[in-house]
């Protein structure tokens, strides 16, 4: 089937899907996963307080390879076709990735994995694109001493540089597609005036895609009134006294203006940006850091299992859990009497910290939204790209900024 032929059947496949999702949610279905491999942190990032947790304390708790294969096929047998390795730093646990990425290949499960970088050496990159990852999100959130400065870790330029280099080669190799390439950046009052800079520099490195986010951060107000059966949630991303990195009204029309101007700039070009995370949310929901909806597709359609094997609602509520996968089994725990009291607690509005819950402007759009957001990221205009792509093979290297594999 020709590129025309796919833009003329594309839109019905995506409605098709949008339809699926709301009856997934209503039916408390999941499709994907969220697998904590580790919760340990090399970085030091200014945004972020995952990385002052105790490494040692946090180790113990870590699941073997063997048992996250069990899980993995527990959710496998259960239809969950795609799963996002997650940490902190998943490198840290190399002992087991490289095996697992083989076994989650094995299942015929989609493999996304976002990145600080630190430890992807070439054996890993090899592993990824031999298994078939498909989606590797590599953080940055600046160009060159900005980004050592924002992730706290001296040289992450560098080894940011080197592993998009590793990467692009390795797909060379493998004559690949795989895995698509993203230049994750989260964007906040410590970098919003060098976006423009950071999207140059993913073209200029090879990126497929640049994903601009922004960034999240909790009231511990809020995180004290949203307790859960007596219990206080413990989100990673609390707004440090006189630390906020949200943005400021000014900051705020300024970034507004600015992805406006991307968007224009890069209409029709082989990079693609996506901007829609951003674009959502208002200036007044940027300075005050909250999201424009309420429903948790997330506890609905998405299975969170952390570092021990228990089931969890969400990344950003870690400690309260509806019990271990490996103890007592998927069917046990999904939809428990444990689910459905946190379900009751979030729908009623009485967890006030969903409100700043960033990660819901990318998962827990209303079904208008979510139909957007899929044409955007399925619809024609990647269809359009790859078009451009082809044009850009027969076009001499010096007309075109964006490199060929190395």
């Amino acid at each position: 089937m020709n590129i025309l032929s796919k833009i003329m059947e594309r839109p019905g496949l995506i409605a098709g899907a949008a339809i699926r999702r709301q009856i997934d949610f209503h039916r408390v279905i999941p499709r994907t996963a969220l697998f904590f491999l580790t919760y340990r942190c090399d970085s030091r990032c200014e945004t972020c307080t995952f990385w002052k947790k105790d490494k040692h304390e946090l180790k113990k708790q870590e699941l073997s390879l063997e048992q996250w294969k069990q899980i993995a096929n527990q959710l496998s047998a259960r239809g969950i076709r795609a799963v996002e390795l997650f940490g902190g730093n998943i490198l840290l646990r190399k002992d087991l990735l490289i095996p697992l990425l083989h076994h989650l290949h094995q299942l015929n499960m989609a493999v996304h994995i976002p990145t600080n970088q630190i430890g992807l050496d070439a054996e890993t990159i090899e592993a990824m694109v031999a298994a078939q990852v498909d989606t590797v999100y590599l953080s940055t959130d600046g160009v060159d001493d900005s980004q050592n400065d924002i992730r706290g870790v001296k040289g992450a330029a560098n080894i940011n540089q080197s592993a998009i280099s590793l990467l692009r080669q390795a797909r060379r190799r493998h004559a690949s597609r795989k895995p698509t390439l993203v230049c994750n950046t989260t964007i906040s009052n410590l970098n919003y005036h060098s976006v423009e800079q950071i999207v140059s520099y993913a073209l200029e490195q090879g990126f497929d895609e640049v994903h601009c986010e922004y960034v999240g951060e909790f009231d511990s107000a809020d995180v004290d009134a949203s307790l859960i059966n007596g219990l206080r949630p413990d989100p990673s991303y609390i707004r440090q006294p006189g630390k906020s990195v949200l943005l400021s009204p000014p900051q705020a029309e300024t970034l507004k203006t600015t992805l406006a101007r991307i968007k224009r700039t890069y209409r029709g070009s082989p990079l693609t940006v996506t901007t829609l995370n951003i674009d959502v949310l208002s200036t007044r929901r940027l300075c005050q850091g909250t999201i424009p909806h309420s429903k948790c597709y997330m506890e609905r359609r998405e299975v969170t299992v952390d570092p021990a094997g228990n089931l969890t609602p969400c990344p950003f509520i870690t400690n309260y859990s509806y019990g271990n996968l490996l103890q007592e089994g998927f069917d046990a725990l999904w939809n428990n009497q444990r689910h459905q009291q946190f379900r009751k607690l979030q729908n009623s509005g009485q967890l006030p910290m969903c409100r700043h819950c960033i990660l819901g402007v990318q998962r827990n759009p209303p079904f208008w939204l979510a139909l957007r957001r899929n044409l955007t990221a399925h619809g024609t205009e990647p269809l359009l790209r790859q078009l451009a792509r082809r044009r850009n093979r027969t076009t001499p290297a010096s007309l075109t900024a964006k490199p060929s594999e190395p």
